[in-house]
């Protein structure tokens, strides 16, 4: 009896859990950069959030989440990179770069990624992302600062670098 009341226990905990990991990232910037893996879908939360435009197409489809309210999806079929576009009421727009990953990629590689992916926390529109065996660094920064910290985090982990500095217009 108590072997049962104690798997109930962790069946419940583990469902809690799995529900709460369910919930879509609040999205707080104009700019947000993530790695999916292969078949992940993930959903995102924007406050006034009134459509996505991209270009869904056989690797990586984006649209709006039909049960939830101001939360858009994003889901990798197969390797591609994509930027979508968050459109809020307000008429601002959040960019979403989205690189999903190739199911066939290195072991070693995914394990040195996640752990460069540590390193770019404080930067919500810079990832991390494997492409064949290099990882690539992709995304946004605010200024020339970030973009140098970015640039030693790459030469570090000998990492392709394509982070692009935004323009003063398009900061936040």
């Amino acid at each position: 009896m108590l072997g049962a009341v104690r798997s109930l226990s962790l069946s419940l905990v583990l469902s809690a859990s799995a529900a709460w990991a369910a919930e879509p990232e609040l999205l707080t910037g104009r700019y947000r950069a993530l790695t999916l893996n292969p078949n992940e879908r993930r959903e995102l939360k924007a406050v006034g959030l009134e459509r996505v435009t991209g270009s869904s197409g056989r690797c990586l489809e984006e649209g709006m989440a039909l049960d939830s309210v101001h939360t858009m999806f994003v889901e990798a079929k197969c390797a591609s990179v994509r930027t979508s576009m968050a459109w809020l009421d307000n008429g601002k727009r959040i960019h979403v770069l989205v690189c999903a990953e190739d199911e066939s990629r290195p072991a070693a590689t995914v394990k040195k990624r996640q752990k460069v992916q540590t390193e770019l926390k404080a930067w919500k529109g810079v990832t991390a992302c494997v492409q064949g065996n290099e990882i690539h660094l992709l995304g946004w920064v605010q200024n020339a600062s970030e973009r140098e910290k970015l640039a030693g985090i790459a030469r570090k982990h000998d990492l392709v670098d394509k982070v692009e500095v935004l323009g003063e217009g398009e900061r936040e």
